[in-house]
């Protein structure tokens, strides 16, 4: 009985062979998640977010590597409807992850964004504490500040909003953002003159 091809070449060309399948191996892998990233991201612009938020989901469940893909992670923090799950996926992969990438701290981002809507505070604080350390390099560091600091200043934690804001005012912000903020402190303000 022959031996399969990939072992009969080990002794005559074994490391150049073993390196060309693992090539076309990789190859294959990204082709396959550029593939299914193309097709879901076109289910995402149809408007099908619950068959995108499963499968995004199915997607990073079976590829748990340090290197998985993490634009599957936006897309489904983009369509999930439960923010618990968000936030239990989200834990997982930055449990996981050894750096912080920008589709990861994008994902902070938009989790930060719809705990603030969602006004779900434990959640809320968990993230934005995590995204002010973190997330300084995003070109939406003072967005996601502003968001931080608004979600502590809806449940009441004035002086701890006041503090976020002006990391946010340093954050370089746009002027629209700027007024935003500004808008922001002088809420604050009011409610801490009223409380003296």
């Amino acid at each position: 009985m022959g031996l399969p091809i990939s072992l009969s070449f080990r002794n005559k060309k074994g490391s150049l062979f073993s390196s060309a399948f693992l090539c076309i191996g990789l190859f294959h892998s990204i082709f396959s998640q550029n593939q299914d990233f193309d097709s879901l991201y076109k289910e995402y612009k149809s408007g099908n977010y619950s068959h995108v938020a499963r499968q995004s989901k199915l997607i990073i469940q079976k590829d748990s590597s340090t290197e998985r893909d993490l634009r599957f992670l936006v897309l489904y923090i983009s369509t999930e409807n439960k923010i618990e799950e968000m936030d239990k996926m989200l834990e997982t992969v930055y449990q996981s992850s050894d750096k912080r990438t920008a589709h990861l701290t994008n994902a902070m981002y938009l989790i930060l964004e719809r705990a603030l809507v969602a006004n779900t505070q434990a959640i809320g604080e968990k993230w934005g504490y995590r995204f002010r350390q973190e997330a300084e390099t995003s070109s939406r560091y003072a967005d996601g500040l502003y968001y931080y600091a608004s979600l502590l200043f809806q449940n009441q934690k004035e002086k701890d909003a006041f503090f976020v804001s002006n990391l946010a005012l340093n954050a370089n912000p746009n002027a629209n953002l700027r007024n935003q903020i500004l808008t922001l402190q002088s809420a604050i303000n009011k409610i801490q003159a009223n409380k003296k």
